[in-house]
Protein backbone atom coordinates (compact mmCIF):
# COMPACT_ATOMS: atom_id res chain seq x y z
CA UNK A 1 0.00 0.00 0.00
CA UNK A 2 1.74 3.38 -1.14
CA UNK A 3 -0.06 6.52 0.01
CA UNK A 4 0.47 9.25 -2.32
CA UNK A 5 -0.15 13.38 -2.12
CA UNK A 6 -0.74 15.01 -5.13
CA UNK A 7 2.42 16.75 -7.51
CA UNK A 8 0.41 20.28 -6.22
CA UNK A 9 0.02 19.18 -2.72
CA UNK A 10 3.71 17.73 -2.93
CA UNK A 11 5.48 21.06 -4.43
CA UNK A 12 3.54 22.99 -1.79
CA UNK A 13 4.78 21.53 1.05
CA UNK A 14 8.53 21.71 -0.27
CA UNK A 15 7.75 25.42 -0.94
CA UNK A 16 6.50 26.02 2.56
CA UNK A 17 9.30 24.31 4.83
CA UNK A 18 12.43 25.36 4.22
CA UNK A 19 15.52 21.97 4.07
CA UNK A 20 12.03 19.77 3.40
CA UNK A 21 13.74 18.45 0.32
CA UNK A 22 17.06 18.07 1.44
CA UNK A 23 16.04 16.09 4.41
CA UNK A 24 13.87 13.77 2.78
CA UNK A 25 16.53 13.09 -0.21
CA UNK A 26 18.93 12.29 3.32
CA UNK A 27 16.42 10.34 4.41
CA UNK A 28 15.67 8.18 1.64
CA UNK A 29 19.08 7.44 0.91
CA UNK A 30 19.95 6.62 4.17
CA UNK A 31 16.55 4.66 3.97
CA UNK A 32 15.85 3.42 0.85
CA UNK A 33 12.42 1.71 2.10
CA UNK A 34 10.78 5.32 3.29
CA UNK A 35 10.41 5.92 -0.61
CA UNK A 36 6.89 3.77 0.19
CA UNK A 37 5.84 6.12 2.93
CA UNK A 38 7.22 9.25 2.68
CA UNK A 39 4.42 10.96 1.68
CA UNK A 40 2.78 9.69 5.46
CA UNK A 41 6.25 11.96 6.82
CA UNK A 42 5.41 14.73 4.81
CA UNK A 43 2.07 15.00 5.87
CA UNK A 44 3.08 14.85 9.24
CA UNK A 45 5.71 17.69 8.53
CA UNK A 46 2.76 19.73 7.28
CA UNK A 47 0.71 19.28 9.41
CA UNK A 48 2.92 20.09 12.69
CA UNK A 49 3.46 23.48 10.47
CA UNK A 50 7.14 23.09 10.53
CA UNK A 51 8.98 25.99 8.88
CA UNK A 52 12.34 24.49 8.54
CA UNK A 53 14.17 21.72 9.30
CA UNK A 54 18.10 21.71 9.43
CA UNK A 55 20.62 18.63 9.57
CA UNK A 56 22.97 19.89 11.66
CA UNK A 57 25.37 18.82 14.32
CA UNK A 58 24.21 19.38 17.72
CA UNK A 59 25.23 18.67 21.28
CA UNK A 60 24.24 16.91 23.63
CA UNK A 61 21.23 15.22 22.13
CA UNK A 62 19.71 13.52 18.81
CA UNK A 63 17.61 17.23 17.78
CA UNK A 64 16.25 20.02 18.84
CA UNK A 65 12.65 21.71 18.31
CA UNK A 66 12.54 25.19 18.25
CA UNK A 67 9.17 27.58 17.26
CA UNK A 68 10.94 28.56 13.84
CA UNK A 69 12.73 25.35 12.67
CA UNK A 70 13.57 21.52 13.33
CA UNK A 71 17.51 20.64 13.83
CA UNK A 72 18.23 16.65 13.13
CA UNK A 73 22.09 15.72 14.22
CA UNK A 74 23.36 13.95 11.07
CA UNK A 75 24.40 10.92 13.41
CA UNK A 76 20.31 9.50 13.20
CA UNK A 77 20.63 8.68 9.69
CA UNK A 78 23.34 5.98 11.63
CA UNK A 79 20.63 4.58 13.13
CA UNK A 80 17.99 1.86 12.74
CA UNK A 81 14.95 2.83 10.55
CA UNK A 82 12.74 2.78 13.66
CA UNK A 83 14.59 4.94 16.01
CA UNK A 84 15.91 7.18 13.16
CA UNK A 85 11.61 7.76 12.45
CA UNK A 86 11.06 7.98 16.63
CA UNK A 87 13.29 10.34 17.02
CA UNK A 88 12.10 12.44 14.04
CA UNK A 89 8.48 12.05 15.01
CA UNK A 90 9.30 12.98 18.74
CA UNK A 91 10.71 16.18 17.64
CA UNK A 92 7.60 16.95 14.69
CA UNK A 93 5.32 16.50 17.77
CA UNK A 94 7.30 19.49 19.30
CA UNK A 95 6.34 21.52 16.54
CA UNK A 96 2.75 20.31 16.75
CA UNK A 97 3.38 21.88 20.43
CA UNK A 98 4.22 24.97 19.30
CA UNK A 99 1.17 25.08 17.14
CA UNK A 100 -1.18 24.84 19.77
CA UNK A 101 0.03 26.74 22.73
CA UNK A 102 2.41 29.12 21.07
CA UNK A 103 5.87 29.91 21.37
CA UNK A 104 5.67 32.02 24.06
CA UNK A 105 3.78 29.69 26.22
CA UNK A 106 6.33 26.83 25.45
CA UNK A 107 9.44 29.39 26.17
CA UNK A 108 7.66 30.81 29.01
CA UNK A 109 10.12 28.04 30.82
CA UNK A 110 12.46 29.81 30.11
CA UNK A 111 11.84 33.28 31.19
CA UNK A 112 11.19 33.83 34.77
CA UNK A 113 7.48 33.68 34.24
CA UNK A 114 6.81 30.16 36.32
CA UNK A 115 8.93 28.74 38.82
CA UNK A 116 11.94 26.67 38.41
CA UNK A 117 9.77 23.76 39.33
CA UNK A 118 6.46 24.56 37.14
CA UNK A 119 8.75 25.23 34.30
CA UNK A 120 10.36 21.18 34.46
CA UNK A 121 7.01 19.72 35.63
CA UNK A 122 5.87 21.21 32.00
CA UNK A 123 9.10 20.16 30.13
CA UNK A 124 8.02 16.87 31.69
CA UNK A 125 4.97 16.56 30.42
CA UNK A 126 5.96 17.85 26.83
CA UNK A 127 8.50 15.55 26.50
CA UNK A 128 6.49 12.47 27.77
CA UNK A 129 3.67 13.68 24.91
CA UNK A 130 6.03 13.65 21.90
CA UNK A 131 7.76 10.20 22.85
CA UNK A 132 3.84 9.28 22.81
CA UNK A 133 3.49 10.74 19.51
CA UNK A 134 6.47 9.27 18.45
CA UNK A 135 5.53 5.13 19.64
CA UNK A 136 2.05 6.06 18.16
CA UNK A 137 3.67 7.07 14.24
CA UNK A 138 5.73 4.10 14.30
CA UNK A 139 2.24 2.14 15.08
CA UNK A 140 0.61 3.49 12.66
CA UNK A 141 3.31 2.47 9.76
CA UNK A 142 3.49 -1.30 11.61
CA UNK A 143 -0.08 -1.37 11.06
CA UNK A 144 -0.05 -0.46 7.22
CA UNK A 145 2.83 -3.08 6.57
CA UNK A 146 5.53 -0.39 6.47
CA UNK A 147 7.92 -1.06 8.81
CA UNK A 148 8.48 -3.71 11.64
CA UNK A 149 10.27 -3.26 14.45
CA UNK A 150 11.04 -4.19 18.55
CA UNK A 151 9.90 -2.22 21.03
CA UNK A 152 12.57 -2.83 22.61
CA UNK A 153 14.76 -0.35 19.30
CA UNK A 154 12.30 2.48 20.87
CA UNK A 155 13.70 4.68 23.00
CA UNK A 156 11.63 6.39 24.95
CA UNK A 157 14.13 8.81 26.82
CA UNK A 158 12.04 10.63 28.89
CA UNK A 159 9.75 7.74 30.47
CA UNK A 160 11.40 7.30 33.48
CA UNK A 161 12.80 10.96 34.22
CA UNK A 162 12.02 12.85 37.27
CA UNK A 163 11.32 16.88 36.26
CA UNK A 164 14.63 17.90 38.34
CA UNK A 165 16.47 16.05 35.20
CA UNK A 166 15.59 19.68 33.25
CA UNK A 167 16.42 22.22 36.65
CA UNK A 168 20.29 22.15 35.22
CA UNK A 169 18.54 22.63 31.65
CA UNK A 170 15.77 25.36 32.54
CA UNK A 171 18.27 27.71 34.94
CA UNK A 172 21.20 27.29 32.68
CA UNK A 173 19.30 29.06 29.81
CA UNK A 174 17.17 31.38 32.00
CA UNK A 175 20.65 32.52 33.22
CA UNK A 176 22.13 32.81 29.37
CA UNK A 177 19.09 35.05 28.54
CA UNK A 178 19.23 37.44 31.78
CA UNK A 179 23.24 38.00 31.05
CA UNK A 180 21.90 38.85 27.18
CA UNK A 181 18.95 40.27 28.91
CA UNK A 182 16.76 38.71 26.16
CA UNK A 183 12.62 38.03 27.02
CA UNK A 184 11.43 38.15 23.11
CA UNK A 185 10.21 34.74 22.81
CA UNK A 186 11.87 34.79 18.58
CA UNK A 187 15.50 35.44 20.13
CA UNK A 188 14.96 32.84 22.73
CA UNK A 189 15.24 30.33 19.92
CA UNK A 190 17.93 32.01 18.75
CA UNK A 191 19.69 31.59 21.42
CA UNK A 192 18.53 28.00 22.17
CA UNK A 193 19.94 26.82 18.62
CA UNK A 194 23.38 28.97 18.81
CA UNK A 195 23.42 27.14 22.23
CA UNK A 196 23.23 23.79 20.83
CA UNK A 197 25.08 24.17 17.46
CA UNK A 198 28.72 22.80 16.68
CA UNK A 199 30.91 25.82 15.56
CA UNK A 200 32.78 24.44 12.66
Amino acid sequence: MKIKLTESQYQLILEEAVGIDNFLNKMVSSYPETEDFKDIIISTIEESRCKEIKIEPIKNGFGISLSDKLVLSPIIFNFSLSRFLFILFHELAHQYQFKKYGEEIMYDVYNNKITVEDAALFMKNVEDVADEFGVRKLQQLRRLGFINYKDIEIDKGYENATPSRFYFLIEEVRKLLKEKNITDSSEISEILYNWVKVEV
